[in-house]
């Protein structure tokens, strides 16, 4: 089985009870969209939006909202909730927008796709030029902490997430000022990502 249909078949499940179990280990959403630093006048997107934790912090700042998940079944219960946003079902690594965002956020996803380097390069295809992505996801723990990351490792794995990405070395491929931070002893990271490079460059060549 793929990593694509393992990942869609343990959300079929978890979809039911993700919204009474997500708080106890998915920290920090509120720091994430805080660093989008939102505008009324802005457009964003909630990419591998799952069943739309994020929404209501960023409802808060503008209505201009589009979201994206692989999972029929998350999308459909962020639908539930929200029926003003528009909710688009599609992979985080090929789908294109008609418009391009100046917000783009993605909680708790990237981790999940086997091919993430791709989606973070399509999250900025999707990008005005003077745009923001924030990326927020699982790290590898450090300090006091570190002894402990084997076991973490191992149930997230069990879980389908890869916490060993080098996400900030990827971001500097597309963006010019690459921001990322560690919190709760590497347990997690926010990465803040603007200045995208121009769509020339050879990075985005045979497209």
């Amino acid at each position: 089985m793929t990593q694509e249909k393992k990942v869609k078949t343990y959300y079929r499940f978890h979809s039911k009870i993700y919204d009474a179990t997500r708080w106890l280990f998915l920290f920090n959403r509120e720091k994430a969209v805080e660093k989008l630093n939102l505008k009324p006048s802005d457009s964003a997107i909630d990419f591998a939006c799952g069943t739309g934790l994020n929404l209501p912090l960023i409802l808060e700042k503008t209505k201009n909202i589009s979201a994206l998940d692989f999972s029929d079944d998350m999308l459909n219960k962020a639908k539930s909730k929200f029926s003003e946003i528009m909710f688009v079902q599609g992979d985080a690594c090929t789908y294109r927008f008609d418009k391009k965002a100046e917000k783009i956020i993605c909680t708790y996803s990237l981790s999940l796709i086997e091919n993430w380097r791709e989606a973070i390069k399509n999250m900025s295809r999707n990008l005005n030029e003077n745009g923001i992505l924030v990326i927020l996801d699982f790290y590898m723990w450090n300090g006091l902490m570190k002894n402990f990351y084997p076991v973490f490792k191992w149930w997230l794995k069990i879980h389908h997430v890869n916490s060993e990405m080098p996400v900030e070395e990827e971001l500097k491929k597309y963006f010019e000022n690459v921001e990322m931070k560690t919190f709760l002893s590497g347990y997690n990271f926010i990465a803040v990502a603007s200045g995208i490079k121009k769509l020339r460059s050879p990075i985005y060549e045979n497209e």
